[in-house]
Order: C-alpha cells, then structure tokens, then sequence
C-alpha cells in the first residue's frame, strides 16, 4: 500500500489496497489539477487516469509560558498542556499551521 499522503500514480494504476484505503479515506482529498496544483475535492470521482491523495492536517499543538518568558514543551491537546502547565503559567499558546498560498 502506498503512502496516502504522497501519491503520485494515477488512480487506476495504484494496488487494490491503496485504492481501497484511499475511499475509506475520513479525511480531505486532493485531486492534482491541470495547473499542476492540489485541489481539495469534497466527492471524488476516483477516474482512474485521475490522481488522488490524502490531504494532510495542519500541524496543531499547544505550549505553556511562564512568567520567566520560558516555554515549556509542546503538547498534542490543550488538556494536557493545562495538566502539565504550572503555578508560574502565564498562558497556554495554540500554535496551528498555516497553509500558504
């Protein structure tokens, strides 16, 4: 099965598994356009000389400050930067990927 995020091989072309992974697939999709850019699709129509991918998520994580002006680590939910964030928090920073155009 290939990587569903880097897919460069026309639809009908890829193995059984990798298609079928591609429909089951509960995020976005992209389809490589004639201008050569990815475009988000919310119903592909999976043409098999079409190429699809799965459109990765933005990163997203939370960081404590501290009165001190230091940072702590980076944490995959707000929940537990607030369980790790101390007495000296100042705040919680939500930090979140920003596609450019």
């Amino acid at each position: 099965m290939a990587d569903l995020y880097n897919i460069t091989t026309p639809f009908g072309l890829l193995d059984a598994e990798t298609q079928a992974a591609l429909k089951a697939h509960r995020g976005k999709i992209e389809y490589y356009g004639c201008d050569g850019s990815w475009i988000f699709i919310p119903s592909p129509a999976w043409l098999k000389y079409s190429v699809y991918r799965a459109k990765k998520k933005p990163l997203e994580f939370w960081v404590n400050e501290y009165k001190n002006c230091a940072f702590g680590l980076a944490y995959s939910t707000k929940e537990k930067a607030d369980h790790a964030g101390g007495a000296s928090r100042t705040r919680c920073i939500h930090v979140r990927e920003v596609e450019e155009k």
